[in-house]
C-alpha cells in the first residue's frame, strides 16, 4: 500500500535509531498517537545534512505500509520528507496506534 496525501501529515520524531548503514528506525507522533517506521535508504543523506533528530518536526510526503516478514506486524516505510523544523521537546502525550489501524492506512 502506498501513501501520498493531498494534505501530508506533519509529525514529530520521538526517536530515531540507525539499524543499518543506510536505514533508520523512527517513532513518529502527531501529538496524539505514535507509529513505528523506517526512513528508506534514499533519505540517508537528507537525514545527515538536515540534522533530523529526536523531537524534529517534519512533513511525511511519501510512504508505504509494509509488513514485518517475521512478525506480520505493519510498519511505515517513509520514502520522502519535507519541511524539517528543529524542536527541543515532545509535543503531547501520544499513545500507539493499533496494528489494525496502521494496516488500513493508505493515505
Amino acid at each position: 500500500q502506498a501513501g501520498n496525501s493531498e494534505i501530508p501529515p506533519t509529525l514529530q520524531v520521538q526517536s530515531i535509531t540507525p539499524v543499518k548503514s543506510d536505514r533508520h528506525k523512527v517513532v513518529l507522533s502527531d501529538g496524539a498517537h505514535i507509529v513505528t517506521g523506517f526512513f528508506a535508504s534514499q533519505l540517508k543523506d537528507q537525514i545527515a545534512s538536515d540534522g533530523i533528530a529526536q523531537h524534529s518536526i517534519l512533513t511525511v510526503t511519501m510512504w508505504t505500509v509494509q509488513k514485518n516478514p517475521k512478525t506480520g506486524e505493519p510498519f511505515f516505510m517513509i520514502t520522502k520528507v519535507a519541511d524539517l523544523v528543529a524542536h527541543t521537546e515532545a509535543i503531547g502525550s501520544p499513545v500507539p496506534l493499533t496494528h489494525e489501524k496502521v494496516a488500513s492506512m493508505t493515505t
